[in-house]
């Protein structure tokens, strides 16, 4: 069962860490060109892993006359916690938000996200974001307030120390705190460090114990897995003339079982036709009994 775990832990991260991937870097870098900040644009991607576990997620992004931005997507994952096993990963996720004017010295945000599986385990997240741009730089702050549902098994004995108020439902508060610095500013090159730090309000690692099957569906357990108590990485990038070209390296640690995570990617846009972006990535995750390989695309079109 540990050893399910563990493997599962590396694929439900790659959901969560889908910010710093296909949807991160390279829209920040359009972000801060001229040309494209009163544009709307509707990005889609798939990802694939060699665990046969599948991503794809749709996104809006959109443009009022005054400077204000709404953002709307839908994302999904699914796979199977183990070969021939009865219960299978299939995540949805809604993410809603808006934006004061990208382009002012100051700008902020606020946004919320839906995530989970029905019945099982979801999180409602609520955020805000407080930016300060100026010359090459840009920095970024941005709290956040999760509350994680966790749904009792059929027949599950409750017990008071999984902080349980009712007889269907345990809910764990999970804030957290995230800062980011780009900078710019040296030629065509582009650099970003990041990071996060997640308090809860329950101990999460009960989840590691044996016992723990009595409580939650296997599907509830394994996705617990991505919950982590620190964040943090770096990315670089150059701009070709119609090709932006980066890498970068996500640090974690679990809250659940303290286990560290380093997972890599090299991502790579192409702008050779007007308004369509084609971003392709590649990446890794190091693991003792081998490598977890993975590859997306995504392509976005402004108009």
């Amino acid at each position: 069962m540990t050893k399910v775990l563990n493997r599962k832990l590396i694929l439900l991260l790659l959901v969560f860490l889908g910010t710093f991937s296909l949807r991160g870097f390279g829209d920040d870098l359009k972000k801060i060109e001229e040309e494209n900040k009163n544009k709307a644009s509707i990005t889609a991607d798939l990802r694939v892993d060699s665990n046969r576990v599948t991503e794809f997620n749709l996104d809006g992004d959109f443009s009022f006359q005054t400077g204000t931005r709404m953002s709307a997507g839908f994302g999904r994952t699914q796979g199977h916690t183990d070969d021939g096993a009865p219960d299978s990963l299939d995540t949805r996720e809604l993410r809603l938000g808006i934006k004061s004017d990208p382009e002012e010295k100051w700008s902020y945000g606020f946004n919320y996200d839906l995530w989970g599986q029905a019945g099982q385990i979801t999180t409602n997240t609520l955020g805000t974001n407080l930016d300060y741009a100026c010359e090459s730089w840009f920095f970024s702050f941005y709290p956040q307030l999760r509350f994680i549902s966790f749904f009792l098994a059929d027949g599950a004995p409750v017990r008071r120390r999984f902080g349980g108020d009712t007889a269907s439902t345990v809910i764990v508060r999970d804030p957290s705190l995230g800062a980011s610095i780009k900078y710019w500013g040296l030629r065509n090159w582009h650099f970003r460090l990041h990071g996060s730090y997640y308090f809860y309000s329950e101990s999460m690692a009960d989840l590691n114990s044996q016992e723990i099957s009595k409580f939650f569906s296997s599907s509830a357990t394994v996705l617990s897995q991505s919950f982590l108590r620190v964040g943090y990485g770096g990315e670089a990038g150059y701009k070709f003339e119609e090709v932006f070209l980066a890498a970068s390296a996500f640090h974690s640690i679990s809250e659940i079982d303290n286990s560290p995570l380093t997972t890599c990617e090299i991502r790579s846009t192409f702008y050779y036709l007007k308004d369509l972006d084609v971003e392709m990535m590649v990446g890794l995750t190091p693991l003792t009994t081998g490598n977890l390989k993975f590859v997306g695309m995504g392509i976005t079109h402004e108009f």
